[in-house]
């Protein structure tokens, strides 16, 4: 059968093919479109519920640039969102809390989070428990060209992180010095990584809270942080729930620090 000539156009015209993205913003935008599914859509959900937006809002840029926190149905996220989030060219500018608990973050991520041209340097709380992070993610946050200097709140629970990982956050050249809040429960940290946390020339002097619940740590660690030329003078709470530290080293603890709050 012949095909009238109109027909036989309809049916060998190419598709337009969609522009390029041209603005920076376009660019990161397409970046975004390339990641798996649910990351992307868990990412954009977590964003409308920060803003308090509709289910169906078609996010912009604009919108990302006013997200102040990242933590509603996180779980899909991977490396790849984060490398993402963390781009150069992110508009997450304003974020100051970001939940990654139970994700599959894992060291990569954080080396991307903490790059020296992330322009996540607003974070102040980071929230990384159950996660395969180990000591090699908090050597990255660690790093002298970390811009992460704002960060207050790191939350390790249930994490691969030693005492090797509180040595690197607790190095001399370490620009954590703004962390206040220190959560370490049900990891492998002994009483070596209090010894580095509370070293002479650890910069962690503004530490105020400490939480050590189900870790190896005994009444050596606590002597450590109660040491005369320790500097973690600050403290006001820890937890040292089913470790080994005992009544004494608690009392002498209390000693050291008057106004101290201790779990055990």
């Amino acid at each position: 059968m012949q095909l009238a000539p109109a027909a036989r156009l309809l049916m060998t015209e190419p598709t337009p093919a969609q522009p390029a993205p041209n603005t920076p913003a376009e660019q990161w935008l397409a970046r975004g479109a390339a990641l798996a599914p649910d990351e992307l859509d868990c990412i954009e959900r977590a964003v409308r519920t920060n803003l308090k937006l509709p289910g169906n809002t078609l996010l912009t840029t604009q919108h990302f640039a006013r997200v102040r926190t990242l933590q509603r149905a996180l779980y899909p996220i991977t490396d790849a969102g984060m490398a993402w989030l963390a781009a150069k060219d992110s508009p997450l500018t304003a974020l100051t809390e970001l939940w990654l608990g139970e994700t599959r973050i894992t060291d990569q991520g954080l080396a991307c989070l903490a790059a020296k041209d992330s322009p996540l340097s607003a974070l102040t709380l980071l929230f990384l428990s159950g996660t395969q992070v180990t000591d090699q993610g908090l050597a990255a946050l660690a790093a002298p060209n970390s811009p992460l200097t704002a960060l207050s709140a790191l939350y390790l629970v249930r994490t691969q992180v030693t005492d090797q990982g509180l040595a690197y956050l607790a190095a001399k050249d370490s620009p954590l010095t703004a962390l206040t809040a220190l959560y370490l429960g049900r990891t492998q940290v002994t009483d070596q990584g209090l010894e580095a946390l509370a070293a002479k020339d650890s910069p962690l002097t503004a530490l105020t809270k400490l939480f050590l619940y189900e870790t190896l740590v005994t009444d050596n660690g606590m002597a450590a942080l109660a040491a005369k030329d320790s500097p973690l003078t600050a403290l006001t709470d820890l937890d040292v729930r089913e470790t080994w530290v005992s009544n004494q080293a608690i009392t002498e603890l209390k000693q050291r620090f008057p106004n101290i709050t201790i779990y055990n």
